[in-house]
């Protein structure tokens, strides 16, 4: 079966690719421009990068530096820096029974092991308790 144009689909189809043609070419051309970003994003300082941030973010972390615990939760923070010198410090715990581990003073520490002279002793969800001779600690999370 053989398809017959009519005199009116034959100027529809010649519009179409006409305007589709033109469209093509204006594209190419860079004569549609592109959608600008809003005038009102700033570009605020994390840790090591400077990223661009929407009000919203702004407003947020203006509102959480009227917090007392207010710390960037994108700043590069040691843990080191939390405690003083000589101290012992649990930064976390992974606990499952029987494979539980430790993070203390930057080493991950299991039952038995050795730590600042320290021999963890006993693991739970929320202390670790260290044995030094006679000297037992108990180390519990923040």
């Amino acid at each position: 079966m053989k398809m017959v144009l009519t005199k009116k689909d034959k100027i529809q189809l010649i519009v179409i690719v006409g305007v589709l043609i033109f469209l093509v070419l204006w594209l190419a051309t860079g004569r549609i421009k592109t959608q600008q970003a809003p005038k009102d994003i700033s570009v605020v300082s994390v840790g090591d990068s400077d990223l661009p941030a929407v009000p919203f973010y702004l407003k947020l972390q203006a509102e959480s530096k009227k917090l007392a615990t207010y710390r960037d939760p994108f700043s590069r923070a040691t843990i080191s820096s939390r405690r003083k010198l000589g101290e012992l410090y649990l930064a976390g715990i992974f606990y499952e029974p029987g494979n539980s581990a430790a993070v203390i003073n930057d080493q991950n520490v299991r039952v038995g092991q050795q730590v600042e002279g320290y021999e963890v002793i006993a693991i739970t969800p929320l202390a670790v308790t260290l044995s030094k001779g006679d000297q037992h600690i108990v180390l519990e999370l923040e």
